[in-house]
């Protein structure tokens, strides 16, 4: 659905009887409003529900135990970041948009379920924050990869 649409449903519908909407159009200073309002639903559903799953691979580094599942750590920020280890391998075709929600599951070089938060198993990986993967025993030339609930693309104006 274009938003153009959702607009003209909320017009014509939920929001008729308040001063946002007069005869079937949404009023341009309300905009920002619905737009506002129309996301933080979104936002609520796709935590709520698993709606969008989507995976990551972080390359390891050896003095690295905290990896934090933010954009600015990605490959495809090389040049713009001043970060000096980029270690979310995306690429220009799949960015990774920093939309995490959950982490679901950790896999150590694509193939070994890593357990998470679970103290009494030393293979365990930790999220001690939603974006967060503390990976208590790093390698060089390892890798995670991430499964995890993503957020939805925010509505823009």
């Amino acid at each position: 659905m274009k938003i153009i649409e959702l607009f003209n449903e909320l017009a014509l519908g939920e929001l008729s009887n308040i001063d946002i909407a007069r005869e079937g159009v949404i009023k341009e200073l309300a905009i920002p409003k619905v737009i506002n309002a129309a996301n933080e639903a979104l936002l609520k559903l796709y935590s709520k529900f698993l709606l969008s799953e989507r995976n990551l691979i972080i390359k390891v580094h050896k003095h690295i135990t905290n990896y934090h599942l933010l954009k600015r750590f990605a490959t495809s920020q090389e040049g713009i970041s001043i970060e000096p280890y980029l270690y979310i391998l995306d690429n220009s075709n799949e960015i990774f948009e920093e939309d995490v929600i959950r982490i679901f599951d950790v896999y150590l070089n694509h193939t070994i379920k890593l357990p998470i938060n679970d103290q009494t198993n030393p293979l365990s990986v930790y999220t001690p924050q939603y974006n967060i993967i503390q990976y208590p025993d790093p390698k060089d030339n390892e890798q995670l990869t991430v499964i995890y609930q993503a957020k939805p693309k925010l509505l823009k104006e």
